[in-house]
């Protein structure tokens, strides 16, 4: 079942994405996030992880975000027609950006290697195996990375 849907921040999703109670996703995921960031000066941990499976062809990204060592948010989205655990790790660190306001630092930890040194490639124009096919995703995480970086805010990756 693949169909076309409009995500929360207005872009085009296929395929059909469900969240995990198998609702499609159409809202933001953390609506309690923004009340706590009022404040600039926060300590932000985030934790991404995205999982495949190659027989179904179904993906599945979690983020897990951590303010002020208190309180968390966690979303987890279920991705049907999935292509690789890759595109599930770059959307998990996607969306954990696109959560959060470019003018907080972050401290981001996720355990692909592969998915930090596409971006950071994707950053400096480098070519990158495999990056052709995930071009557009890659685009929209330096995107906010590049506004993150004009707000003069750390954005730390950790492997």
């Amino acid at each position: 079942l693949q169909k076309e849907l409009t995500a929360y921040d207005g872009e085009t999703l296929k395929p059909h994405i469900l969240d995990e109670i198998g609702q499609e996703r159409t809202k933001p995921r953390m609506p309690r996030l923004a009340e706590a960031l009022k404040d600039k000066d926060r300590n932000i941990l985030i934790f991404t992880d995205g999982g495949f499976v190659e027989k179904t062809q179904a993906g599945s990204f979690a983020v897990h975000i951590i303010v002020d060592g208190k309180s968390d948010y966690t979303s987890a989205t279920r991705v049907e027609g999935a292509l690789s655990s890759f595109e599930m790790e770059l959307r998990a660190i996607y969306d954990a950006l696109r959560a959060l306001p470019t003018s907080l630092d972050i401290h981001l930890v996720t355990d692909s290697k592969s998915a930090i040194d596409a971006i950071e490639a994707k950053k400096t124009e480098n070519k990158v195996n495999q990056v052709a096919r995930y071009e557009a995703l890659l685009k929209k995480i330096v995107s906010i990375l590049k506004k993150r970086d004009e707000e003069m805010v750390n954005t730390k990756f950790t492997f």
